[in-house]
Parts: C-alpha cells; structure tokens; sequence
C-alpha cells in the first residue's frame, strides 16, 4: 500500500498532488454521501523521492502503472484553499 505519511526514506513526509490525466480506466465502483469512489490506473505508479543535498526531491519510479482506488468529495469544486489547508 501507497502511504505517504509512512514513507521511511523521507523525513518529512508529504502528499504528492497528481493530475487527472495521469489516470487511465477510471470507473465508477460507489457512491457515498460526501463521495464518490473510483477505481482507475495510475499511469506513473508508486514512486520513491530522494532529497538532494540542496534540499530538493529526486523522483524514482518504483511501480508503473498501478491499480488504485480514487475518491472525489462531492461539493469539492466549491473548497477553498482555507478548507484545505486544515487538513
């Protein structure tokens, strides 16, 4: 499992925002009451992040294409950056 706030290598974990278009096969697999949950192909996959030496992140890929589970919020189009920055 994919967990960013496990991540051993790095000593400040983080969340690694990614794009729509790096999904393929999305599919629709429920529907709850603050979302909606797909499944879908992670073109780029799991990925490990190095920090260099002058505190920037190296990407390595370690799994391309993977299966993952996406989850929109319904009324997410009307977030603010303030609701998000709570999390």
């Amino acid at each position: 499992m994919y967990n960013a706030r496990n991540l051993t290598y790095i000593r400040h974990p983080f969340l690694e925002w990614v794009t729509l278009d790096r999904f393929t096969d999305i599919k629709k697999i429920g529907i709850g009451r603050f979302t909606k949950v797909y499944t879908a192909t992670w073109i780029d996959g799991k990925s490990e992040y190095y920090r260099n030496n002058d505190g920037s992140y190296k990407k390595v890929n370690l799994e391309p294409m993977m299966i993952v589970a996406l989850k929109r919020l319904i009324g997410s189009q009307n977030m603010t950056d303030k609701y998000l920055s709570k999390a």
